[in-house]
């Protein structure tokens, strides 16, 4: 199954998203639970528009491992302009699992839901949270 797996991730970080998901699948077939094969499938359902397939492999990466900050990284990403008031919890529990660097795309996308909303204070200090911890990005 490693070979799958590595094979998948392989065509996941050369853009080959289709036969990604084609390898994934068959993982996840042998091997239901496979947290990572599922976010990475979800994750490539994404990349190609498949909006239903990927909200639905980011919730049940969470239902395997409700400690997943990328999943709900991921899955809030996909609701941000259909169902804000879901991205924000979803970015926020993200936060609370991680609040580091490699998280800093769910500040950002959490402080422009706060702009939309007209939270101001709030999106002040997510847009501050990414300064600490990216100096170099630019949006904020």
């Amino acid at each position: 199954m490693l070979g799958k797996y590595k094979h998948a991730m392989y065509y996941f970080n050369t853009n080959n998203y289709d036969y990604a998901i084609g390898d994934f699948t068959e993982l996840l077939k042998r091997q239901s639970d496979h947290v990572t094969a599922r976010l990475y499938r979800g994750i490539s359902y994404f990349y190609l528009e498949y909006y239903q397939l990927a909200l639905a492999d980011f919730s049940a990466t969470l239902h395997y491992d409700p400690s997943n900050w990328e999943a709900y990284y991921h899955r809030a990403c996909l609701l941000r302009t259909c169902n804000p008031a879901q991205a924000l919890k979803d970015f926020s529990i993200s936060l609370l699992i991680n609040p580091e660097y490699e998280n800093v795309g769910a500040y950002l996308h959490r402080a422009l839901i706060y702009c939309q909303q007209n939270q101001f204070d709030a999106a002040i200090a997510d847009y501050e949270a990414v300064l600490i911890l990216d100096r170099e990005h630019a949006p904020a």
